[in-house]
This record gives structure tokens, C-alpha cells and sequence, in this order.
């Protein structure tokens, strides 16, 4: 592993795609959050605030992400992440395919095949797909134990594997690691069907490991989807045929010499030149069946929508949404793994015969040395056109050439002259100045972002600000990146983050807030949706931010009347506001922004930020956590017990 990987260490080389631009900003930023002794729930560098831990991307939840956040997270560690993930998933698939054929030598040839294949190489830019990916043959690994011991100790382990997979941030990777599953699941079905009631009890205890253990992250990961922008259509994400031929040719779409079609990351699959003839003889062998039901699915699925099977899957909720059909390869490419281990275990066992021997005329049987001639002949091709010379993998150029010295510049330039408490706006994502998610490691506060998931309501407003400018001064925006001189122009009508609207407007819908957005003037009007009593505006009311933090806000106002605070922070739940021990409710202000009516006096006002299903989500994974810990301990205890009993029968058979 270490020798696979020792280019991508070495300092010439970086992390690629959007590991860069998503992935290491974001990670680093946790780090640096877990190290003041706070929890990143929110954030008001991106997007005038976001519910940063509800994103799955970020891998907040993900366990084997923690040691890397508290070590400290850098472009190197990143890189690191992906050599161990590499380790576990050609580990995974070794232990699969060992106990598969039987032959270590070739269950050596089908980890790398799948742990060093071009699947990896070329979504070493996606670390989430990437991390889920690694853990796909435990899942496999754990079911084929399940269903063949009489424990229960295996679902449980199966289901925490899901639950990994779910945790590392990939909805793609989580559902298309239960396509393959069910695929396994079929092909023992379609061997031994009499037993079919166990392997659906398996299947389904594994499932429902795999949703209650991340419980905390799934219910906060929903309520931010249900709230966010519509997914992406990636009904074009289908597999494109000619990628097949990268299978055995590495440069067939122009991967290797940057052609135009270089960087299409789906569609970069070679698993070295000996893996299409050692699959094709792996079909001698019993087992070659299993490969060949893990391929054959999931391709007619990557077919897209004219091969049929497509529309008939996207009946799973949420499957189409999850990420191109593409993505899905490493399932296939687990198979071809498969065959490629099931062929060299018969290349063994042909050539270990007597006759064939004596034919050769060798000492030694040959059956021994193929498949360690074989490992290494697949070890250095991947290596090769996987790693040494494949631009996919990783950047061949160092972090400070390639982001730092641009961070470095935005650094002084853009964030050293922000005044505290304003923003700063860009009409789209600024790019050039380091990582797309650059505000949250200059701590800069945007009105920008880079995920996928984003606010409906603030995307509505920052739709409408491109043709209403009088919107940025609602969001307190201080300065902005002139589309028309792209200079840094200063906004001199920027409203502070706490005002008191003179005038408010009720209106009775969010279509309705939407239209109204197109005239509105934030220094003039306010909008309010959500149902409230009745006030009157004060016109000589007054308030300021006395003190606020990432997650927090302490507001002095002084108000005759009943009025309302608008924060120019966007609305979601988890926000509450204190005056001392009460509670008051918080409204829709201005389509995308929140608001309180306070009462009269001169108060202090606490706005704080705690999720609102974590509670829930937490007790519900402790609880999940304690059951699947019985279920392994009553597990093994079982287990232990009766190899004892088999050991002293044969004891007894034996002095009889």
C-alpha cells in the first residue's frame, strides 16, 4: 500500500477536483472548530450562514474522519485518508475473495484489482464516493458470514458497515452499495433458493443497522434536504459505452494525454491488461457466478434510460438524485475482481497438475509461482496507469503553487480590509482565489457557497438580488465583486445585521414573498410570513450587536412599542431567541431571513443555533449502538461456545 501510494505522497503532488475545492476546506475547518472546543453546527461564512454539520458532505459524523480532524487536517492528511481507504477496500476485498476461492495468492490478484482500480484513480477527487466505495466488500464480507453461521453477530457488523458507508457523506455510495448487496443477495438466492427467508432477514437486519446507527446525521441531513434546492437531474450521468474499452486500453477516451475528454471522471474504468483474460478463464470456476451477477445489474443500470432498467430503479426514492448512474461502477468493478481472482485460482490449479509439471520441466510447481508472478504483473500496471502517469488521480503540483499563494493573495486582499459584522458578495462562486469553499479557511463572510444543498428561500433571494441590487443591503453586504468592472466595489447603502424595519408587510404565502422580492426595499419595508401577534413599530427604536460568536448573538435594543428585529441571518430551524428565560418565536422575514418581535424596554436579546433533532437523533443512535452491542456479544458469546463442543466430539470419535 505504501509503495502504490508513494508518488501521491511525495511534495510535488496534491489532492485533486473536489476533494480541494469541497473536502479539505471544509474538514479543516471542523478541525480548527473541534479545536477551540466547539461543534461546527453552523457556520456564517457561507451562504450569510449554513447548518454546516447537516451537510453529509462535510463527513462531520464520519468516525474514521475524527483522528484526521483532531491530528489536524492539511492537504497531505487528505491524501492520507485516501491511501487508508485504499488499504481497507483491497483488504475487504481480500478477505471476500479468500474465503470465495480459497487461494490467497489469487485473492491477492482480485484486491488490487478492485482497491488500485481505475474506479479509484479516477474519483480520488470525490473522497466521499471514494471512502464509501472502500467499505462496499466488508458489506459483502459480513452478509456471506451471515447467512452461513448461525450467530447474529454478522448483521450486526454488516450493519454497521452500512452505516459507515451512510456516514461518510455519499448518498451515492450508500445506495448503490445496496444495489450490489441485493445484487449478492440474488445470486445466492439464484444458487440455493430454499433458504430465502434467512437471506431477506439478513438483507433487512443489515438495513436497518445501516439507517439507526447514523440516525443523528440522517434525521439532520433530511430536514436540511427538505428545505434545500431541488437535487440535480443526472439522468445524462449514464455510462458511456465506449469507456468500456478503458478497461484494457487506459487512454481510450484520452484520460493519459489530456484530451478533451480527459477529465470525465465516470468514465475512466482500467483494471489492468491481464484483468479481461483472467475473468474471461475465471468462468470455469464455480464461483464465477457471484462476479458475474455483480456486473450484470448494475451495468443495465449505468445504461441510463433508454436501456429500460433505469427508470424501473428510479421507483427507489431518492436513487436518481444520489449521483450520476456511473458512479455506481465500483460494483462492477468488484465483480470483474471477482472473476479476475476466480481465473487466476484456475490458472493455479491448471498448471499444478503432475503431467503439466513434467511436461515443463520444472523442479518446483508452477502452481505456486503464477499467481506471485500474476500479483505483481497486476500491482505494477495499476500502479503505472493508475497512479505514476494518470492525471485523474492526483495533481502533479504542490498545494502552495496551486492554491496556497492565490489564498495567500486573497487573504490580504479580500479578507484583511472586511469590516467586522459585514459581508462580502461575489454573483456566483469566485474561483482563482484558492478552494471554491476559500470563506470558510480566510473566515470571510460570503453571501456564496459551494454545495449542492442550499437554502430554497436564500436562493430565491439571491435569485431576485440580480435584478433588485437593493436586496445585497438587506443581506449587510459591505463590499462586492463588480460583474460588469470585476473590481471590489464598495456597497454604501449596506444595512447593519440588526435593524428595525419602519414598515412591515404581511404576506400570506412564500410565492407570495417571492414576487414581492422583485421591489422590495429593505430599508424601507419588511416582509412577514409567519403568523405573529400583533405591534407597532417603534421609529425611534435602536439595537446592536453587543457580542456574537459562529453560532450566537447577543443584541442591546431599547423599544417603546412591541416591534420587530429582522437578523440578517437566514431562517432555519434550530434558531432560537432568548430575553432572559423566555423563549420568542422566530419569523420568515424577507422570504429568507428570520426576525423577532421583542417587547418593550430595554433588553438583552440571545440568538443561539442548536439543531433541533439532534436530541432525538442522538438517543436514537445510543440506543441502536447498545442493541448492536448486545446482539455482538450475545453473538460471539455463541460462537465461542460451540466450536468447544465440536472439539471435544471429535476427541471422543477419535479414542473410540
Amino acid at each position: 500500500m505504501a509503495l502504490f501510494y508513494l508518488l501521491p505522497l511525495r511534495p510535488n503532488a496534491s489532492i485533486q477536483f473536489e476533494t480541494a475545492d469541497l473536502h479539505y476546506p471544509a474538514q479543516k475547518y471542523v478541525a480548527d472548530r473541534l479545536a477551540s472546543g466547539a461543534f461546527p453546527f453552523w457556520t456564517p461564512y457561507i451562504y450569510c450562514g449554513y447548518p454546516l454539520a447537516a451537510n453529509p458532505k462535510v463527513g462531520v459524523w464520519y468516525p474514521l474522519n475524527w483522528p484526521f480532524f483532531f491530528a489536524g487536517i492539511t492537504p497531505w492528511s487528505l491524501e492520507l485518508e485516501l491511501a487508508v481507504h485504499a488499504l481497507i477496500a483491497c483488504l475487504g476485498a481480500w478477505f471476500f475473495i479468500r474465503r470465495l476461492v480459497g487461494r490467497r495468492a489469487a485473492a491477492v490478484v482480485g484486491a488490487f484489482a478492485y482497491g488500485f482500480s481505475g474506479f479509484f484513480a479516477a474519483h480520488s477527487g470525490h473522497l466521499d464516493l471514494f471512502q464509501a466505495a472502500a467499505w462496499f466488500p466488508w458489506l459483502l464480507l459480513f452478509y456471506r458470514r451471515s447467512i452461513r453461521a448461525r450467530g447474529p453477530q454478522d448483521v450486526a457488523f454488516g450493519g454497521l458497515i452500512g452505516a459507515l458507508m451512510i456516514s461518510t457523506g455519499s448518498l451515492a455510495g450508500a445506495e448503490f452499495g445496496l444495489m450490489g448487496l441485493l445484487c449478492y443477495a440474488a445470486a445466492v438466492w439464484w444458487k440455493r433458493p430454499r433458504r430465502w427467508k434467512r437471506w431477506v432477514a439478513s438483507v433487512a437486519g443489515i438495513a436497518m443497522g445501516a439507517v439507526l446507527l447514523p440516525w443523528a446525521e440522517i434525521s439532520q441531513a433530511r430536514q436540511l434536504a427538505l428545505l434545500s434546492t431541488a437535487a440535480p437531474d443526472y439522468s445524462a450521468g449514464s455510462l458511456d459505452l465506449r469507456a468500456l474499452f478503458t478497461l484494457i486500453y487506459p487512454n481510450a477516451m484520452g484520460t493519459l494525454s489530456h484530451g478533451d475528454t480527459g477529465r470525465v471522471l465516470e468514465h475512466y474504468l482500467y483494471t489492468g491488461i491481464a484483468l479481461i483474460p483472467l475473468a474471461v478463464l475465471g468462468r470455469r470456476n464455480r464461483q464465477s457466478y457471484i462476479g458475474l451477477l455483480l456486473i450484470a445489474p448494475m451495468l443495465w443500470y449505468m445504461l441510463g434510460p433508454y436501456a429500460g432498467f433505469y427508470l424501473l430503479a428510479g421507483l427507489v426514492p431518492g436513487l436518481h438524485s444520489a449521483g450520476p448512474a456511473a458512479w455506481g461502477w465500483f460494483v462492477p468493478a468488484f465483480g470483474l475482481a471477482v472473476l479476475a481472482a476466480c481465473g487466476a485460482d484456475w490458472l493455479a490449479r491448471y498448471w499444478r497438475s503432475r503431467y503439466r509439471q513434467r511436461w515443463l520441466g520444472m523442479r518446483r510447481p508452477v502452481g505456486r509461482l503464477l499467481p506471485m508472478a500474476l500479483c505483481l504483473l497486476v500491482f505494477a500496471d495499476l500502479w503505472c496507469f493508475n497512479i505514476a502517469f494518470n492525471p485523474l488521480a492526483f495533481e502533479r503540483l504542490k498545494w502552495t503553487a496551486g492554491y496556497g499563494l492565490r489564498e495567500a493573495v486573497a487573504r490580504r486582499q479580500i479578507a484583511g480590509p472586511a469590516l467586522p459584522l459585514t459581508r462580502f458578495d461575489v454573483p456566483g462562486t469566485l474561483r482563482g482565489v484558492g478552494p471554491a469553499l476559500y470563506p470558510l479557511d480566510l473566515k470571510l463572510e460570503t453571501t456564496v457557497g459551494y454545495f449542492t444543498w442550499q437554502l430554497q428561500a436564500y436562493r430565491d433571494y439571491r435569485n431576485a438580488m440580480a435584478h433588485n441590487p437593493k436586496l445585497r443591503d438587506g443581506l449587510n453586504v459591505s463590499r462586492y465583486l463588480s460583474p460588469i468592472t470585476s473590481q471590489v466595489e464598495p456597497n454604501l447603502g449596506v444595512l447593519p445585521r440588526v435593524t428595525f424595519p419602519p414598515v412591515t408587510r404581511d404576506v400570506s404565502s412564500p410565492d407570495e414573498s417571492r414576487k414581492a422580492l422583485e421591489t422590495l426595499d429593505p430599508h424601507q419595508l419588511a416582509l412577514v410570513q409567519t403568523p405573529h401577534a400583533g405591534f407597532y413599530q417603534d421609529p425611534k427604536t435602536e439595537g446592536n450587536i453587543l457580542r456574537s460568536s459562529e453560532q450566537s448573538y447577543l443584541i442591546h435594543y431599547v423599544s417603546r412599542t412591541p416591534s420587530l428585529l429582522k437578523l440578517s441571518v437566514p431562517w432555519y430551524p434550530g434558531w432560537h431567541a432568548f430575553i432572559e428565560d423566555r423563549e420568542l418565536p422566530i419569523l420568515h422575514v424577507d422570504h429568507a431571513l428570520m426576525g423577532v418581535v421583542v417587547p418593550t424596554g430595554d433588553n438583552l436579546l440571545r440568538f443561539e443555533f442548536y439543531p433541533d433533532r439532534l436530541g432525538v437523533g442522538l438517543w436514537t443512535t445510543a440506543g441502536a449502538a447498545f442493541v448492536w452491542s448486545v446482539v455482538v456479544f450475545v453473538g460471539v458469546t455463541i460462537s465461542k461456545r460451540r466450536p468447544r463442543r465440536r472439539r471435544h466430539k471429535k476427541r471422543v470419535a477419535a479414542i473410540i
